[in-house]
């Protein structure tokens, strides 16, 4: 099947301006797609995001940055 790659800088958590992680999962969707793979979650708020989606949509393969196992799980 195809492939399709969007880029997008979310920025700094907070900032104004740029787009949030649920916009940028929006954004994807539109592709009528069969999955996502998410280069790297860093924080709590796009690991919900990421979640949320896998549980009502597309499945989803990320990485995580975390410190240790305590923070991974």
């Amino acid at each position: 099947g195809d492939v399709t790659s969007i880029s997008c800088n979310l920025g700094e958590v907070g900032s104004s301006g740029t787009p949030s992680i649920s916009d940028e999962l929006r954004r994807a969707v539109r592709y009528d797609i069969d999955g996502l793979f998410i280069g790297e979650v860093r924080n709590s708020r796009a690991r919900a995001a990421c979640l949320g989606h896998a549980a009502t949509r597309e499945p989803v393969v990320t990485t995580i940055h975390a410190g240790g196992i305590a923070d991974a799980v």
